[in-house]
């Protein structure tokens, strides 16, 4: 087998084994790198992470911030606290509310006794008038109803 004059001042004095091995270690490394090729992955994407997990936990310190703040803000409105939470109005509304239906107890007791007064009164009225067409003639009920201006006379 002829080679080039170049490739055998290239290759120099390297023999067939020195190739084999040669061929063996870069078959071993590519073989270990592919293997190795999904830790390599996690590890930079890890790398990655801890890279941005300072500016993480800055952002979910000042969330954290802003959350209590308004978790005290929520406490406040939600407790007593002499009149201007919304516990106090609520508390307050109440009373009024409590107040007002006692007000609308004792009105429905007033009116179911004016309605009871008022079917006693109309039954005594009628009772009147029925008596009073009993002891009085006709003519003189006919003659009071035409002339009213002559009834405190007689």
């Amino acid at each position: 087998m002829n080679l080039p004059g170049w490739f055998i001042d290239w290759a120099g004095d390297v023999t067939l084994a020195q190739v084999v091995i040669w061929i063996a270690i870069i078959v071993f490394l590519i073989w270990i790198l592919r293997k190795s090729w999904p830790g390599l992955r996690a590890a930079i994407k890890l790398t990655d992470i801890l890279s941005a997990l300072p500016a993480f936990m800055e952002q979910t310190k000042n969330t954290l911030s802003e959350q209590d703040q308004k978790i005290a803000e929520i406490h406040h409105e939600t407790h007593n606290n002499n009149g201007s939470s919304i516990k106090d109005s609520t508390d307050r509304i109440e009373l009024g509310v409590r107040g007002l239906f006692d007000r609308v107890g004792i009105l429905e007791e007033t009116t179911r006794s004016l309605i009871t007064s008022d079917a006693e009164l109309r039954k005594d009225t009628a009772n009147l008038r029925r008596e009073f067409d009993d002891t009085h003639p006709r003519s003189a009920i006919e003659h009071l109803r035409d002339n009213p201006t002559q009834q405190g006379e007689s």
